[in-house]
């Protein structure tokens, strides 16, 4: 994994649920990217591991993009990359915008047996259909042209790095990087992924990486929020006013903030661990507790006027209908 201190609680939301439903013993390491974990960072984050009894490893990495920052992103994003550049043993990473569910450790087993056919690098889970619809009608990502419906979300990747680097690919991405506008490439590391990998992937079953803008079927082990808004980032006037527009639009897929699918009803199932997690850090260190909660409060989204206005008229209309 890999984060900075903006992440630091939506990272121990994701190891915690992994813990939880855990049916065996893991080693969590995490890549410090360029320093954008601080020496306070890391230490909160191997207190957090410690409330939550989780083996913990934190590695400086450099990786080799500058100063990179467009949109939300920043190094971080492309530190699953640098570390398989470098490391030696297989590994499972994992985005820090996850909730794990019960049955998320075959993703170990299933990975294995993938990579025992010799032309494989690595294994993830095929995009939404929706993402390879948008990009197939916009026609111009390289990402996509090599991969096709073959596209996959980098959020959940199994590799074994000792045939990443027996290519010349620890030495194209950092180039495909600086050069990401003239392929096309809109989801950075993803898109870099994907075009180098096309033909040498193998893929988990959807449940393993669910974007919970998708409808959900009701057997999913990995719960991805993928997107924005970031439901650790909605709070107060915000979580209602996000909730009233994502109802009211049920049946209207495409005036619903986060595009349509399952997250009006998925983003009340984070905020319930949310409560979860935060209890369970408490009981062992109540000090980080209200820590991370301060520091999760430091990010939250307000309303805009035009926002707040239509949040007037709705809880107004509310009253009326009572």
């Amino acid at each position: 994994m890999c984060f900075d201190d903006r992440y630091l609680w939506p990272w121990a939301m994701t190891i915690a649920t992994a813990k939880k439903h855990a049916d065996r013993d893991f080693r969590c390491f995490v890549a410090n990217a360029n320093g954008l974990l601080t020496e306070e960072g890391k230490s909160e984050a191997r207190r957090i591991a410690t409330a939550l009894d989780v083996n913990l490893e934190i590695q400086d990495f450099e990786v080799p993009v500058g100063e990179y920052s467009r949109n939300q992103w920043n190094a971080t994003v492309y530190a699953r990359l640098r570390m398989m550049d470098e490391l030696t043993d297989d590994f499972l990473w994992l985005d820090s915008d996850l909730i794990i569910r019960p049955g998320w450790c075959e993703l170990f087993d299933l990975g294995a047996a993938a990579l025992a056919d010799d032309s494989t690098i690595a294994v993830a889970v095929r995009d939404r259909q929706q993402m390879i619809d948008i990009l197939r009608a916009r026609g111009n990502n390289a990402a996509f042209t090599a991969a096709g419906d073959q596209y996959f979300n980098s959020g959940i990747l199994y590799v074994r790095p000792s045939r990443w680097q027996a290519t010349d690919y620890p030495t194209q991405w950092p180039q495909l990087v600086r050069d990401e506008a003239s392929y096309g490439f809109t989801i950075v590391d993803q898109d870099v992924l994907n075009y180098l990998l096309a033909g040498q992937m193998a893929f988990f079953p959807g449940e393993f990486n669910r974007i919970i803008s998708d409808p959900m079927m009701g057997n999913e082990k990995v719960w991805h929020y993928a997107g924005a808004p970031k439901p650790w980032r909605i709070e107060g006037d915000m979580r209602g006013f996000y909730m009233a527009v994502e109802t009211i639009n049920l049946d209207r897929p495409a005036h619903r903030i986060t595009d349509g699918g399952s997250a009006y009803s998925m983003y009340p199932r984070y905020w319930e661990a949310e409560a979860e997690v935060l209890a369970t850090i408490a009981a062992r260190d109540q000090v980080l507790a209200d820590d991370l909660w301060r520091r999760r409060d430091g990010q939250m989204l307000t309303l805009s006027r035009a926002q707040k206005a239509k949040w007037a008229i709705m809880r107004l209309a509310a009253r009326q209908w009572r």
